[in-house]
């Protein structure tokens, strides 16, 4: 009777793995790659991909509320209290756009996806439990090489190979950039952990590579750079070398592309062109301050936002401000300044916890989820957007799992001594 008794507990916990896994790899495949995409099917009221996302994340709350906390599930302190703060912050800001606004619906629809966003982070946090990191970014790997194909042949029949735009993509091409970006680290993690005898693995990285110059991205190809930098500086010394040999290797794959098919003078004046990155920093930056000026001027702006009506996307007519192209300064700007300072904290604290447990225990799964991390950091840095940027969400709940299993492993450890 026991022996049966362990058999259908087992079974019942590969099933939850199974299902855990299915929903997370669909909600990283659509938060990633899919949004935007007509749906194939004639269905009422959902005529784009983009859609499913906030369906999928309700469906998947619906099966964390029923199953998932049944178990033990356990989280992290300062995540709790950093997440009630800024959940109490955005209520109060929604309270507040209630009261003084008379578009009562433009703030249920902002604040309902707004608040989308935190459920797929509390739902990530908990399923990850059950399904390792590892295989979800390998599946975003997978996906990355794919995805980073079309974009190879998209170019290549265009009437001469250049940089793809979204006129050329139904996604935005930054977004999807970004998750090719992370695709290509993931894929450097798991070349590197392989002892680099992975034919495969350095095509992956060369068809993710190409494809990822040829969307002309600059905040996804500085998030690789600065994920490259930082995978280096987690090395031994001696392996080094062998790691550089590989970006080498792939380097001239991407160049034999380059001088074969690609005309890349409309990508490298993106780029490389100094007036072009000069003028870009100088737009950004002067729309920085223009925000931060907006967000300060009044004390109730400052406390609550400056109204969700403003919110480009659901403006009617010239909004206060356009994108301001940050989404800590969204934060602040919409939602008010409490707000973006909880979320700082929170986002801070996961990052810096996460890269000291990857400088002490140097494992593939928590060093792809810190440069994961890196990369959609910096996508959101230059990326206003506050209601469908799902992205840093679902990494930054599989980066505060990483921290529960360090913390487990470290109890295991004091036990056994």
């Amino acid at each position: 009777m026991n022996n049966i008794k362990y058999y259908l507990r087992d079974e019942k916990k590969n099933t939850k793995r199974v299902v855990s896994y299915v929903i997370l790899y669909s909600l990283a495949l659509n938060t990633f790659f899919l949004r935007g995409f007509d749906v194939p099917l004639n269905l009422p009221y959902i005529d784009s991909l983009s859609y499913f996302i906030p369906i999928l994340i309700a469906l998947s709350s619906v099966f964390v509320l029923f199953t998932t906390l049944q178990y033990n599930t356990r989280i992290d302190h300062v995540t709790i209290y950093m997440m009630f703060l800024f959940i109490c912050c955005s209520s109060l800001s929604f309270v507040y756009n209630i009261s003084a606004f008379s578009r009562n619906g433009v703030v249920f629809i902002f604040f309902t996806e707004f608040w989308a966003n935190i459920a797929l982070f509390a739902v990530t946090i908990i399923l990850s439990q059950y399904v390792r990191a590892k295989n979800i970014l390998y599946s975003i790997f997978l996906s990355g090489v794919v995805f980073s194909a079309i974009v190879i042949y998209i170019a290549l029949t265009i009437g001469g190979a250049r940089r793809i735009g979204n006129t050329e993509l139904a996604i935005g091409v930054n977004h999807l950039s970004h998750g090719m970006a992370v695709a290509f680290v993931v894929g450097v993690c798991r070349y590197y952990y392989q002892d680099g005898n992975n034919i495969f693995g350095i095509a992956g990285l060369t068809v993710i590579l190409s494809g990822l110059i040829l969307t002309g991205s600059r905040s996804a190809l500085l998030g690789v750079g600065m994920s490259v930098v930082i995978f280096m500086a987690l090395l031994e010394r001696d392996t080094i070398f062998r790691f550089a040999r590989t970006i080498v290797t792939a380097s001239f794959g991407i160049l034999f592309i380059s001088l074969v098919a690609i005309d890349l003078p409309g990508i490298t004046n993106r780029l490389l062109s100094i007036d072009y990155l000069a003028g870009s920093l100088a737009y950004r930056g002067n729309r920085y301050l223009e925000t931060i000026s907006i967000a300060v001027s009044n004390p109730v702006s400052t406390l609550f936002g400056v109204g969700v009506h403003n919110y480009v996307p659901l403006s009617i007519g010239e909004p206060i401000i356009y994108d301001p192209h940050n989404i800590w300064l969204s934060f602040a700007l919409y939602l008010g300044i409490p707000a973006a300072l909880t979320y700082t904290v929170l986002h801070a604290y996961i990052f810096t916890s996460l890269l000291r447990l990857s400088i002490s225990i140097r494992e593939e799964e928590r060093i792809a989820v810190l440069l994961s991390l890196v990369i959609v950091s910096v996508y959101v840095f230059f990326s206003g957007r506050m209601t469908r940027i799902y992205t840093i969400w679902l990494i930054m709940g599989l980066a505060v799992e990483q921290l529960y299993q360090s913390s487990d492993r470290i109890s295991f450890n004091k036990n056994q001594c």
